[in-house]
């Protein structure tokens, strides 16, 4: 069981705690005490489902979000590795203007120049 980043096992009539830190110890308490369980200390973020948002400010925040976190990644993927990085986000929602969102490591148009001679190129040979 976790209480607190701790996680607590019954063996015999003690109990057997482990820290994060891997620190064990062991505290002899009442069996009347003692609740068995058998998770591990293995903890993350929960799975979310993913499916269109229906509800329209939701939806408009998680896309800010991702848009900046997504931009936020290709910039330091650019910078770690020196590579050359380009996104581009097309916005369409009906009764709006067509949005474009865009990040580049470097000149967006040679970026996509390049990907168009090679995308052809790798077509061409049948990649």
């Amino acid at each position: 069981m976790v209480f607190g980043g701790v996680c607590v096992r019954h063996v015999g009539s003690a109990i057997h705690t482990q820290g994060l830190r891997g620190r064990q110890t062991s505290h002899l308490v009442p069996h009347h005490h003692l609740v068995l369980c058998k998770t591990s200390l293995a903890m993350g973020r929960r799975k979310i489902e993913i499916q269109p948002i229906t509800h329209e400010r939701n939806r408009s925040v998680t896309f800010l979000k991702r848009k900046n976190g997504l931009f936020k990644k290709a910039y330091e993927l650019g910078v770690l590795c020196s590579v050359d990085v380009a996104v581009i986000i097309f916005e369409e929602r009906p009764g709006h203007h067509l949005k474009l969102y865009e990040y580049c490591s470097g000149d967006t148009r040679d970026i996509v120049q390049r990907h168009l001679r090679v995308g052809f190129f790798w077509w061409y040979r049948g990649y």
